[in-house]
């Protein structure tokens, strides 16, 4: 599981943790096994906001327990929105279902 940097907040959310990796890199983990939905994207952001995040950023996101995502949330982090806070985004994923949903990305 993805650690959050010593000394730093996690801000925690219904189905994510949100925090700094590393500096400046943001770590996502998804409890579950869950499925996201637009909600839960928005719940993010509002993360990266209380983290103070100025600037596109890179992303390290654990999706191993992640078991769907909702057009939303596909629509939601492509959007222009995601691209004030987002540099890039890796996905750690361990399964054909984990893969394909992180082929969406």
């Amino acid at each position: 599981m993805l650690q959050p940097r010593s000394g730093t907040e996690v801000v925690v959310n219904q189905r994510t943790d949100v925090f700094w990796l590393a500096e400046p890199v943001l770590g996502i983990h998804i409890k579950g096994p869950c499925s996201i939905g637009t909600e839960d994207t928005d719940e993010i952001f509002k993360a990266f906001d209380q983290l103070g995040v100025v600037a596109p950023t890179p992303l390290l996101a654990d999706i191993r327990t992640l078991r769907g995502v909702s057009l939303g949330v596909r629509v939601h982090m492509s959007s222009e929105g995601a691209g004030h806070y987002l540099s890039r985004v890796a996905l750690v994923a361990d399964s054909p279902l984990t893969r394909t949903i992180g082929n969406f990305f």
